[in-house]
């Protein structure tokens, strides 16, 4: 009986020992995919954006190259077309993408109504490279080039954001700092960067809340990616600029349930929809006509 006993102490220890070693591994490798992102170049997107005919499509926009200075010193790249001088919409990418990758939301927009702002977000693109810490220090980015424009084109400037995937968390991070926006059009955000981490451990079949543990004090030790500042849920709780969400049933990058979880944290005006049959950022691929009517329709109700 006792032999019988010890052998189940030492399975239930080795199996304990696996369990911490696997939330060890999977935290730390998930981590650095986050943090340290295979880059799109700018010229590697806009040979998606040809393949794909977004490039045609968007063949009238003429764009002029900007930059800005952040309040660190930092340089990020962008462009503007330029034809509204008192609305203007701003564009933000996703996850190892470029402004490139906002191209083919943009043409939801009408392109003469507005003045069109793209930039590379930090450490993308035409940019230096610099870890990514998922909306932490990239809606601090998203705030001073809003205060740059506004210094730029006037302090009566209108401005909304549009942001996909990490740039949609980004864009809605923004109502933590500012309300003076006109809207924000999020497509495929994710809720939090703890909602996003325990949907792709569930996806990965990992240790969820252990690998999470793990997960943020080596995100905040190694990256300053802070897990709590990036919280989507909750900075929309005292949020009054109009929302708009998009979101595929066949993400597998980011959940679904990231739209359901936003959703019941806002409290001002708010449309939300889901694609069916599209895949991350696809909403605007799977039906381009219905994305479209939705984006004029959602405008012309704010009066934008």
């Amino acid at each position: 009986m006792k032999i019988f006993l010890l052998i189940l102490l030492i399975i239930f220890a080795l199996l304990l020992l696996g369990f911490i070693v696997s939330s060890f591994f999977s935290a730390i490798i998930m981590t650095r995919i986050v943090a340290e992102p295979h880059f799109d170049t700018r010229e590697k997107r806009k040979q998606k954006n040809k393949d794909a005919c977004f490039l045609e499509q968007t063949s009238n926009y003429k764009r002029e190259d900007t930059t800005f200075i952040m309040n660190d010193g930092y340089i990020i790249h962008g462009d503007i077309h330029f034809n509204n001088p008192k609305k203007f919409i701003l564009f933000i990418h996703g996850h190892g993408s470029t402004r490139e990758g906002s191209i083919k939301y943009s043409r939801a927009f009408n392109y003469s109504d507005y003045s069109m702002v793209f930039y590379d977000q930090r450490g993308h693109g035409d940019n230096e490279r610099r870890y990514v810490t998922m909306g932490k220090n990239e809606v601090k980015d998203a705030i001073e080039i809003i205060s740059i424009l506004k210094d730029r084109y006037g302090s009566d400037i209108e401005i909304g954001i549009f942001g996909v995937s990490m740039g949609g968390a980004t864009a809605l991070l923004t109502t933590k700092y500012t309300q003076d926006l006109k809207f924000i059009v999020a497509d495929c955000p994710y809720a939090s960067l703890a909602d996003e981490f325990i949907d792709n451990c569930h996806w990965k079949k990992s240790p969820g809340f252990l690998s999470l543990l793990i997960a943020k004090i080596y995100a905040k030790r190694k990256y300053g990616i802070s897990f709590k500042e990036v919280n989507a849920k909750k900075a929309l709780e005292h949020n009054n600029v109009p929302i708009l969400l998009f979101h595929g049933n066949k993400d597998k990058v980011v959940s679904v349930k990231n739209q359901k979880r936003l959703v019941k944290h806002i409290h001002c005006y708010e449309e939300h929809y889901i694609f069916d049959g599209a895949e991350h950022g696809g909403c605007c691929i799977v039906d381009f006509k219905k994305y479209c009517d939705i984006v004029k329709s959602f405008l012309s109700r704010i009066n934008f």
